[in-house]
């Protein structure tokens, strides 16, 4: 019967951990800086970085992301909501991207090389962007809410008469 159990407890546990996991090309151990502290010396580091895109920018030789980072969860995808909410970086691979593979205000990973820091106008004010050069690009699918109570309460929940004959009969 233990060994009955143990193996339930092992086939259920594969089964749930296959559920959620990070992608083949997140992989890795990542032990770089943030967006918001990474510093000139920090150029030439591999990091992991996500947030939520902001805006694709394609070009002839290069396109570029612009991404609200956030913090990871423990499978890589950026949380819903960081506080506070974290700093703008770039990421700029080669070549042409069609920004309608990447649908704006979706979550987004990338694993790759801090390249420098390149500065661009938001508004009236200069912002320097860490810019990192993507090995890999993951775009999260849209997140479900799931409303825990589908159904209605049952009658008696809200039906002030529920106490008496015939729905209640303390002596029956």
């Amino acid at each position: 019967m233990r060994r009955l159990r143990a193996i339930t407890v092992l086939v259920l546990g594969a089964a749930l951990s296959g559920c959620a996991s990070t992608p083949d090309e997140l992989r890795g151990d990542y032990t770089g800086p943030k967006p918001a502290e990474a510093t000139d010396e920090d150029i030439g580091i591999n990091v992991r970085w996500g947030g939520r895109l902001l805006e694709v920018q394609p070009r002839r030789e290069r396109t570029c992301f612009e991404i609200l980072a956030r913090e990871l969860d423990d499978i890589a995808r950026p949380l819903e909501s960081s506080s506070p909410p974290g700093r703008r970086f770039l990421a700029c691979r080669d070549g042409f991207d069609d920004p309608a593979s990447y649908p704006a205000d979706s979550d987004i990973t990338v694993v790759g090389e801090i390249n420098g820091f390149e500065t661009r106008p938001i508004g009236d004010y200069d912002y320097r962007y860490p810019v990192i050069r993507p090995e890999a690009v993951h775009v999260w699918p849209e997140r479900r809410t799931v409303d825990p109570s589908p159904l209605p309460p049952p009658r008696w929940w809200y039906d002030p008469y529920w106490r008496y004959p015939p729905y209640y009969s303390p002596g029956h």
